[in-house]
């Protein structure tokens, strides 16, 4: 089976985008471990510290990654290059390119998201499951967001096995048909060193991913994974950061899919009713605690 296998890692987090989509965690094998001895908040902070100090990635308002990568499968290699822009509050668009032509890019912009074939000029609405997971995905390369903010459910524990001490976070996004996110963070160094989750293809066969953080690099007052390697089935994907900017000027329109001009204004109202839900779910959030208090 061709796999069109995209990862990128963001400041300690991964984001997954494939033909695959996850599924139950059976494969995952999660072994009791020890208690851990801080919480996952505590755990969260010394991240931070060893990732962004300052805040200065955590703040940003945008960002453009450009990655190189290499799929070697059977002995052959195949190479392309992942192009990415984030804006806050909540858009993102991935944009894949062999050579320098663009071919796929991937659109996430206040709770719609399109799949674009840059090469006809067509775009794909994503919805359902899918859109659920685009969703997750972009909260994961969001600077702002953390796995308290992302996932329903967050638990830790450690190990020392080995001789060193090694952090677990299970996030749990509790939804049917996607299996948790196993991250594990070295204990010394605060840093990200393993992902694992469950991927199955389209003929319901699942597949353990596991994706390796093997350098990180610091741009200026942060530091991100710059270099990494994501197994899965029989293909390796190595992928390396060759440029990285935060607070970039990215036009509106890069978060939009290729519709004719016609269309163009039903588009943006369709993202704005969009946001407009995402917001008031925050405010809605705020009245039932303000009930709850005054009970």
């Amino acid at each position: 089976m061709k796999v069109n296998q995209r990862s990128l890692f963001l400041s300690g987090t991964v984001l997954l985008l494939a033909v695959f989509c996850p599924a139950c965690a059976d494969l995952l094998k999660l072994e009791p471990q020890d208690p851990a001895d801080m919480t996952v908040q505590e755990l969260i902070v010394k991240m931070n510290q060893a990732t962004d100090p300052k805040g200065v990635y955590r703040n940003c308002k945008s960002y453009v990654m450009k990655q190189e990568f290499s799929t070697i499968r059977s002995g052959t290699r195949d190479n392309y290059s992942l192009e990415v822009k984030f804006k806050a509050p909540n858009r993102i668009r991935i944009t894949t390119f062999r050579g320098s032509r663009a071919t796929i890019a991937d659109i996430y912009n206040n709770g719609q998201a399109w799949k674009v074939d840059c090469i006809m000029g067509k775009g794909t609405k994503v919805t359902g499951m899918g859109l659920s997971l685009v969703e997750i995905f972009s909260q994961m390369a969001n600077p702002a967001m953390d796995a308290t903010k992302i996932f329903k459910k967050v638990t830790i524990d450690m190990s020392t096995d080995t001789g060193v001490k090694m952090y677990r976070l299970i996030c749990d996004p509790c939804k049917d048909g996607i299996a948790p996110y196993v991250f594990y963070i070295d204990g010394s160094t605060f840093l990200t060193v393993r992902l694992e989750t469950i991927m199955y293809a389209s003929d319901g066969e699942e597949y353990l991913y596991i994706s390796l953080p093997t350098a990180y690099e610091w741009f200026g007052e942060f530091r991100i994974p710059t270099t990494s390697t994501v197994k899965l089935m029989d293909a390796t994907n190595i992928s390396k950061v060759t440029e990285f900017a935060i607070n970039v000027d990215i036009p509106d329109s890069e978060f939009l899919p290729p519709v004719p001009f016609t269309h163009q204004a039903e588009i943006l109202q369709e993202v704005r009713k969009a946001s407009a839900m995402i917001s008031a779910k925050p405010a809605e959030k705020s009245a039932s605690a303000s009930k709850k208090e005054k009970k």
